[in-house]
């Protein structure tokens, strides 16, 4: 929920959101504050009013952001070619650029 509510502010629009009791989507985007209002009183996104739930694999869903933020292992050779999103990255797992050795 941190990287959406960043996003959010930075101007980028969440279209879904999947965590482990369910995946919820809007298309016109779903309000990064009034989510996390409504997970914080209710313990879950299910039902939230501002989404629909979403079946399927949220993860191809087409997008420009993709963060798959919930556990590891979520981008596999399984589902890697199904992958919509012009950029994908991973919340939990740090980004570290190497240079190579001279």
């Amino acid at each position: 929920m941190h990287t959406v509510r960043y996003l959010h502010k930075a101007g980028a629009k969440c279209i879904g959101i999947a965590e482990v009791d369910g995946s919820i989507y809007n298309p016109e985007g779903i309000h990064a504050q009034k989510l996390e209002d409504y997970r914080m009183e209710n313990g879950t996104i299910i039902g939230f009013p501002g989404a629909k739930p979403y079946e399927g694999d949220l993860l191809c869903e087409k997008c420009d952001i993709l963060v798959p933020a919930a556990s590891e292992r979520q981008l596999t050779k399984q589902n890697a070619s199904k992958i919509q999103a012009k950029v994908s990255k991973p919340a939990l797992i740090p980004i570290v650029a190497i240079q190579p050795m001279t």
